[in-house]
């Protein structure tokens, strides 16, 4: 119904801002504020576009894979879409994408993960003096650690139906994601929200959020609406977070230091992208872009499908596999180009 799109609507706003590590690590990644500032763009236009090329095949498949509807077979749609109506060569690439692209988000949730408790709670709580050296083998130890936990999860959850999957990730997201993401915002836009505070909101939030979930059906009847669990508690979390934040800072003002910090970071933020030391002082020197390397893989894979055309003998696959490979060629070709253009300019300036 309408209250669980809403909540879960403002779940999802809260979560890409403060829960969601491995898009933020794509903000603080990169050299300078401008170039974060392109990333955020990006970012905004992959969301416009990414969701209904995943999306629509699975739900068009209703209508011509009715059968699998109900049944185990039905979690696997989109592969079972591929194998119906693409050719061979573009199977392999679909797949061979699929596990890239969950490579690539289990590295970066990894990655982050790891950083966070290496240098938040090993280097700052148990080794304060620790190298460079040690700091590196302790990421890599506990980047193990998180692997092995996450893999453990994934195995005790495989057994679950989709929406059993769903409302399990649901009520997570909603236990962390208020209490993650109300400090941070309110310290982004208040200089009275102190350290202090935030950390009672966020642990007052957790507890509500667990306690909630222990105790609450999983869903209620409130003025003749269904609500569920999920939203229960991220009402729950949101407002305890937000009063016990509130109310520990009102009662426990910072010290000197501490507010001497908050200035300085609130004054970084108005100044404007471009102008932070570091930008000024990192202009003119040469970074390693990733792009012509992108250019270069992409059009490869376009050379591959090409390869494969002689081997296509029906008319259809043979003229999906060429136009697929003619976007992937002019694609990468233009990548590698304009990133030749773009050294080359550099150069100029220089």
């Amino acid at each position: 119904n309408w209250i669980y799109i809403i909540v879960n609507l403002l779940l999802y706003i809260m979560a890409y801002s403060s829960v969601n590590w491995a898009l933020i690590q794509r903000y603080y990644c990169v050299p300078k504020e401008e170039d974060a500032y392109k990333v955020g763009w990006l970012v905004i236009v992959l969301q416009f576009i990414a969701p209904p090329l995943i999306l629509l095949p699975a739900m068009a498949a209703r209508q011509f894979l009715p059968e699998l509807l109900g049944t185990p077979d039905e979690r696997a749609v989109f592969p079972l879409v591929c194998l119906n109506l693409l050719p061979v060569g573009i199977v392999g690439l679909v797949v061979a994408a699929m596990f890239s692209a969950t490579l690539s988000t289990l590295s970066g949730d990894y990655n982050v993960v790891a950083s966070v408790l290496t240098n938040d709670v090993y280097r700052r709580l148990i080794r304060p003096n620790a190298s460079p050296k040690e700091c590196v083998v302790a990421g890599r130890i506990l980047t193990l650690v998180v692997g092995i936990v996450v893999l453990c999860i994934a195995i005790v959850l495989s057994d679950m139906s989709g929406e059993g999957l769903v409302r399990n990730m649901f009520k997570l997201f909603s236990i962390a994601t208020a209490p993650v993401a109300i400090p941070m915002m309110l310290g982004l836009l208040t200089k009275k929200i102190t350290n202090a505070g935030s950390i009672a909101g966020f642990t007052a939030g957790i507890i509500v959020g667990l306690v909630i979930f222990k105790i609450c059906p999983d869903q209620l009847q409130i003025a003749g609406m269904t609500v569920k669990q999920e939203n229960v508690i991220l009402v729950g979390t949101m407002l305890t977070t937000l009063l016990i934040s509130t109310v520990v800072s009102f009662l426990y003002r910072p010290g000197t230091p501490e507010q001497n910090r908050v200035d300085a970071f609130l004054q970084k933020l108005k100044t404007p992208i471009g102008q932070l030391p570091e930008d000024i002082q990192s202009e003119g020197t040469k970074g390693i872009s990733p792009f012509r390397i992108v250019g270069i893989c992409i059009l490869i894979i376009g050379v591959m499908l090409g390869v494969l055309l002689p081997f296509l003998k029906e008319r259809l696959p043979f003229v999906m596999t060429a136009c697929y490979a003619g976007i992937l060629l002019v694609t990468g070709g233009l990548m590698i180009y304009f990133s030749n253009k773009g050294s080359s300019e550099n150069v100029k300036k220089k």
